[in-house]
């Protein structure tokens, strides 16, 4: 008699199948997840070589390297409201970004506006403001408002070759804005230029300020705003330098490195927010105790930390990458005092402090040189003496004023990397 019945598996046999296969994807996925992170970190390499070609395409058509913010460019339209002093490099180099048409817009618009008078009280601007998240502009970018038709903000549009594919949450925030519909969120970027080793002040016309310089990325022209206007330029060319100024070297000078951004608005990471309002003191403000005088040692940020996040009840930011468009520290720039993916810390709304390189890549962060070489910086590079404030024990050393020391970097190998001409040469 023949047995009609089906063949299969058992329920046992069916169980070791799905443990085996479980087993292998265990096995591959973690493999799986490596590669596309090495991926994702080479896709992120090539964005900041390519910011680098930008950065040598401008000056062999300027004589000189594009200014964080007041460049000469934009300070050259009469009249404007401060907003238009914020325009970041990254603005400044739009044509060697293949964004031209951006580019042009801009300059129409700002010409169209300088002429019609510059207004941002309606619910659109008629040029395009840079997007900042200072109170007075709700946290948003107006659309514009040219010859009659509304145009969208491009500084609320994000751009790829300023996104790290490891950034997932970077190219997601820019929404219309809910209360107007005429607003936009700024779009993020993944990339900041390198201010120095030194923290900055904000004040536009800082006489201890003026002539000190310590990284790339300058301020540009001063000026003083006047009833919302600016006069001659007080100290123009102050800030303007070229690839001759480097005297530490092209391959020794750092250029631009990375951001993680905030991802939620629970984050508190340290990578991708920044403690607000730190003080060296309870009860003070992140300014010290001395008016006009900023935090200073690093250490009092470290002391901000738990683990991978800020202390609880410490008020945290997401501004770090906030703005493309935003030429202040930490929207687009860096300081090389705190090595990357450490913490951060900017005085709330006012711009200053420690803004550290950051990125979700294991162990440290991409980095683009002066002469357009990529390299990975640890985070396990030599940051020097974390206790204290730039220069402290050295020569020259301004306790009240660090941005003032002109010596070599007290902040080791990673602050060396971040002076143009402090005769700390570093190599590699």
């Amino acid at each position: 008699m023949n047995d009609t019945r089906k063949k299969g598996f058992t329920l046992v046999e069916l169980l070791v199948v799905i443990a085996i296969i479980g087993v292998l994807v265990a096995l591959l996925l973690p493999a799986i997840q490596a590669a596309r992170e090495a991926a994702n970190r080479s896709s992120c390499a090539n964005r900041l070589k390519q910011l680098g070609t930008a950065l040598h395409n401008f000056h062999s058509a300027h004589n000189r390297i594009p200014c964080g913010r007041n460049d000469p460019i934009w300070m050259a339209y009469t009249g404007r409201p401060e907003n238009v002093q914020r325009y970041s490099f990254f603005v400044t180099l739009l044509p060697f970004l293949e964004q031209e048409a951006m580019y042009d817009d801009l300059n129409s618009w700002l010409a169209t506006a300088q002429t019609a008078g510059f207004t941002t009280s309606d619910p659109t601007a008629n040029y395009a403001v840079s997007c900042e998240s200072d109170s007075d502009w709700a946290d948003g970018c107006y659309s514009i408002a040219s010859g009659g038709t509304v145009v969208r903000n491009p500084f609320s549009v994000p751009l790829s070759v300023l996104l790290c594919p490891s950034d997932r949450a970077a190219a997601k925030f820019n929404p219309t804005h809910a209360a107007t519909g005429q607003k936009h969120k700024p779009a993020r970027t993944n990339y900041l230029g390198c201010f120095g080793d030194a923290n900055a002040p904000n004040g536009n016309n800082r006489a201890s300020w003026n002539g000190t310089v310590r990284g790339i990325l300058t301020k540009g022209q001063d000026f003083v705003i006047v009833a919302g206007t600016d006069t001659t330029p007080a100290k123009t060319g102050s800030f303007i330098i070229d690839f001759a100024r480097i005297t530490d070297g092209l391959s020794n000078t750092l250029f631009a490195s990375e951001t993680a951004t905030r991802q939620n608005p629970n984050d508190r990471n340290i990578r991708t927010t920044s403690a607000e309002q730190v003080a060296e003191s309870p009860g003070a403000d992140f300014r010290d105790l001395v008016s006009d005088n900023y935090a200073r040692r690093p250490r009092y940020c470290w002391n901000m930390m738990s683990g991978a996040s800020y202390v609880n009840g410490q008020p945290v930011s997401g501004n770090k990458g906030y703005a493309w468009a935003e030429g202040r520290e930490p929207s687009t720039q860096f300081i090389t005092a705190i090595p990357p993916n450490g913490p951060s810390c900017i005085r709330v709304n006012a711009f200053q402090g420690f803004a550290t390189a950051s990125s979700f890549h294991t162990g440290g962060v991409n980095a683009v040189f002066a002469d357009g070489a990529v390299r990975f910086i640890s985070s396990e590079v030599n940051a020097g003496n974390q206790d204290g404030y730039l220069g402290e024990g050295q020569s020259g050393a301004v306790s009240s004023d660090p941005v003032m020391y002109t010596g070599p970097s007290t902040f080791g190998v990673w602050g060396a990397m971040g002076t143009i001409a402090a005769g700390d040469m570093v190599s590699f």
